[in-house]
């Protein structure tokens, strides 16, 4: 997946920051209901995966997100998650601590099996269902990225909690994507 990033990042996400009317080109939700806080920015596209595949499959579908991250209050636990879709991700301003475990059965919270500190230029990818992080921004600042991701997994446990999460979700405003568009263009000029 990071390949796949990186080939997004540098081909697609300035095509789309660039265009007239950029801001009503995407589709946007406000995550409120844990921290951190996130506006996110999505839009979906299919494309080759490169000469070189000789698995005869066709195009591939890809989500790609454009995240803004909030500081979390003091005292308060970021939510540790599981991502029901491969995906990647690249830090674009500010840094954050990641923490990182495995769950055999969805559900149950798993303990940290690691903490990473990250910052702009930094990416990861999840490709393990079993996988969870957190992420808490520091210095109190947000956090810009971009996270992509592709196929879902097959576990319907990971995707019933997120399908739960998601119902009830608001749109962010117009003055909201601007901003966030506006941000994201900064980053690709030069």
């Amino acid at each position: 997946m990071l390949e796949i990033l990186k080939r997004i990042k540098e081909e697609e996400i300035p095509k789309f920051l660039f265009t007239e009317g950029s801001e009503t080109n995407w589709e946007s939700l406000n995550i409120d209901y844990a921290h951190p806080h996130v506006h996110r920015l999505y839009k979906d596209l299919e494309f080759s995966r490169g000469r070189n595949e000789k698995d005869g499959k066709g195009p591939s579908k890809y989500r790609v997100y454009l995240h803004k991250l909030f500081p979390v209050p003091p005292f308060t636990k970021p939510l540790f998650h599981p991502h029901p879709w491969k995906s990647a991700i690249e830090i674009m301003e500010g840094k954050y601590k990641m923490g990182i475990g495995h769950s055999d059965d969805g559900y149950k919270t798993p303990e940290e099996d690691a903490i990473l500190i990250l910052t702009p230029g930094s990416s990861y990818d999840m490709s393990n269902e079993k996988g969870w992080h957190y992420v808490y921004p520091l210095d109190n600042k947000p956090v810009y990225s971009i996270m992509v991701t592709g196929e879902q997994f097959p576990n319907p446990i990971t995707n019933e909690v997120w399908e739960s999460i998601s119902e009830g979700l608001k749109p962010l405003t117009y003055g909201q994507k601007v901003e966030m568009i506006s941000k994201f263009q900064d980053f690709y000029k030069f």
